[in-house]
C-alpha cells in the first residue's frame, strides 16, 4: 500500500476529480423535465373557455420562443370554430407580457376552422405562422398571417397581416429564405380530403404576394400516391 502523503497539489487534484464526480452523479439526464422552466418543467397556457392546442415553437434569437397552435370557441362546425393563437415565452416559461395581450394573440381568420401548424421568425423579428383556414361555403385554403414583433398583425403583409391562397389545402411547415422570401410546405387535396392529395410548396414575396418565378404561379405540386 502506497503510503505517501498527499502534497497541496495531489489533494488539489483529488478534489478536483471528486467534484467532478459529483456534478456528473447530480446532473439531469437526458430527457428529463428542467425544474428551472415553468412549473417542474411544464408550462400550461388557457385561452379561454374552448380546447387549445399547440402545434409548433420557434427560438428566437434572445432566447425567447414563440409557440402556435389553435383554440376553439365554438361548437364543431359552426362559426369561429378555431382560431390561430400564438403565444410567447421568457426563458424561464413564464408569458412574455410584451408580446400580445399578456403574452397571447388570438386571430380569427375564415368563419370556421383556423389553425396554425408551423412557424417562422424572421431576422426582423416578426413571426410568420403558417396553417389554414376555411370558410363554411369554400372549404379550406393555405393560409400565412404575420407578425410584428409585438404580436400585433402586420399589415404591410397581404391583406391587414393575412394571406390566403384558396387552392384546397393547408401548411405543416415554414420557412424564411435569406433574401426574404417565404417558403411554405404542405399538402392540396385532389378534391375532397377524402379523395387524397398532392405534396406542395408555394413561395411568397416579402409583401405576401405569390412568387410566380417559382414554380407555376409560385406553386409546386408533386404527387407521390393516390393516398393523403
Amino acid at each position: 500500500m502506497n503510503n505517501k502523503k498527499l502534497t497541496p497539489t495531489r489533494l488539489f487534484v483529488v478534489a478536483f476529480l471528486l467534484c467532478g464526480l459529483m456534478t456528473i452523479q447530480t446532473q439531469a439526464a437526458p430527457g428529463d423535465l428542467d425544474p428551472s422552466f415553468g412549473n417542474g418543467g411544464k408550462v400550461i397556457t388557457e385561452f379561454g373557455v374552448g380546447n387549445s392546442s399547440a402545434n409548433a415553437a420557434a427560438v428566437q434569437p434572445d432566447g425567447k420562443f414563440v409557440a402556435v397552435g389553435s383554440n376553439r370557441t365554438g361548437n364543431v362546425g359552426g362559426p369561429d370554430t378555431y382560431k390561430f393563437v400564438l403565444s410567447r415565452y421568457n426563458t424561464n416559461g413564464s408569458l412574455d407580457t410584451a408580446f400580445g395581450t399578456g403574452g397571447t394573440v388570438v386571430t380569427a381568420i375564415g368563419n370556421r376552422d383556423n389553425v396554425a401548424f408551423a412557424v417562422a421568425i424572421q431576422s426582423d423579428g416578426k413571426i410568420v405562422a403558417a396553417g389554414y383556414s376555411s370558410n363554411i361555403d369554400t372549404g379550406i385554403s393555405f393560409t400565412l398571417v404575420r407578425y410584428n414583433a409585438d404580436g400585433s398583425l402586420d399589415t404591410s403583409f397581404g391583406n391587414g397581416g393575412k394571406v390566403i391562397t384558396p387552392n384546397n389545402g393547408l401548411f405543416h411547415a415554414v420557412a424564411i429564405q435569406p433574401d426574404g422570401k417565404i417558403i411554405a410546405a404542405g399538402k392540396m387535396f385532389f378534391g375532397g380530403e377524402a379523395d387524397g392529395a398532392s405534396f406542395a410548396l408555394l413561395r411568397y414575396n416579402t409583401n405576401g404576394s405569390l412568387d410566380t418565378s417559382f414554380g407555376t404561379g409560385g406553386i409546386v405540386t408533386t404527387q407521390f400516391s393516390n393516398s393523403k
